[in-house]
């Protein structure tokens, strides 16, 4: 892959001075890019996050509809809510099942983005806990997981998740799904 600024960092290698300081010599100050690996997957996910904007006159239409995303994996979590927040969805966040359920005893969200493999745990634990509580079981939840087998994605379909999206995170799919779950500001029953 070529090198591109877009997937690198500015990094200042003197003071941002010129000139010449008596009895001190000349200051130079120099700018370098470098590369880092991991900077190239996350440039690829903002680019494709933020063309994937949706049009600014339901933007509005969104803020009333709260999210909750359930993620270990700090960065992706982090993709999601800055992506979502740009959509003008309120987010909140849970890195794992316990803080999931306190995120959930204290508010109710619109719709959960859940990661199926949460490290030790399994995400679908936390959907068959909310199917058991009234106030939560209508929520949409929208399963994200690296696994791309089709029998694992028949496995989160029958376990009660509205969709299935495969990581990385395809933004159109996503925005496509949240839109059809909380279309027309009321929010859709999952296996309807």
């Amino acid at each position: 892959m070529a090198f591109q600024p877009s997937h690198s960092r500015a990094l200042r290698v003197c003071p941002d001075q010129q000139g010449s300081n008596q009895g001190r010599g000349k200051v130079h100050s120099r700018a370098c890019r470098i590369a880092f690996p991991e900077t190239e997957f996350l440039a690829r996910a903002v680019d494709q996050a933020t063309g994937a904007r949706g049009d600014l006159a339901i933007f509005g239409e969104r803020l009333k509809h709260s999210v909750l995303v359930v993620e270990d994996n700090q960065l992706n979590r982090e993709l999601l809510r800055d992506w979502l927040e740009m959509e003008g969805y309120e987010v909140c966040s849970a890195a794992d099942l316990k803080a999931s359920y306190d995120v959930l005893g204290k508010h109710i969200p619109n719709a959960v983005l859940l990661d199926i493999n949460l490290g030790k745990d399994d995400g679908l634990d936390l959907l068959a806990w909310m199917r058991q509580k009234p106030e939560l079981s209508g929520i949409p939840v929208i399963a994200v997981t690296a696994h791309a087998l089709v029998a694992e994605q028949e496995r989160i379909l029958q376990a009660g998740c509205g969709a299935c999206l495969s990581k990385p995170i395809n933004f159109e799919r996503l925005r496509e799904q949240l839109k059809h779950w909380l279309q027309d500001g009321r929010v859709s029953q999952p296996n309807s």
